[in-house]
């Protein structure tokens, strides 16, 4: 998943498409390549945090190899082999206020990959990508 700022770079003036997000590209994975979700929110990539909804266990996160031009490294996200439970899956990371600050007033392109698996059914699953704004501190 990338963000690019789009904008002007202050230093250099030039177009700044840099990606915001503190690996985004799922690069760095200092705490192991592979994990089984429980009912918590479960740190995989750095930076990420991988979790069910409801806080349903019987999930994985892995690191695979992308397969995709500038990106080494995916997460697939996926049921347990067995488990019935049909509760959503989703990444996330978090930024810090001095990070969000300079994005102000900022127009910004969010992207990411998807790729569904071999039992994927357009009639029963859907993909959303969310920015979710607070007042919290850091």
């Amino acid at each position: 998943m990338t963000v690019q700022g789009h904008g002007w770079d202050d230093n250099v003036g030039a177009p700044a498409f840099r990606n915001v997000i503190i690996n985004g590209g799922l690069d760095v994975w200092q705490r192991g390549t592979s994990f089984n979700m429980n009912t918590t929110p479960y740190y995989a990539a750095d930076r990420w945090q991988i979790v069910r909804a409801g806080a349903v266990a019987g999930g994985t996160a892995s690191r695979q190899a992308s397969g995709l031009d500038n990106f080494t490294y995916c997460v697939r996200v996926q049921r347990d082999s067995g488990n019935t439970t049909t509760n959503g899956m989703w990444a996330s990371t978090s930024f810090e206020t001095i990070e969000v600050k300079k994005l102000q007033t900022k127009y910004l392109t969010f992207s990411f990959w998807a790729r569904a698996g071999a039992n994927y059914s357009s009639a029963s699953n859907t993909i959303t990508a969310e920015i979710i704004g607070g007042t919290g501190t850091d």
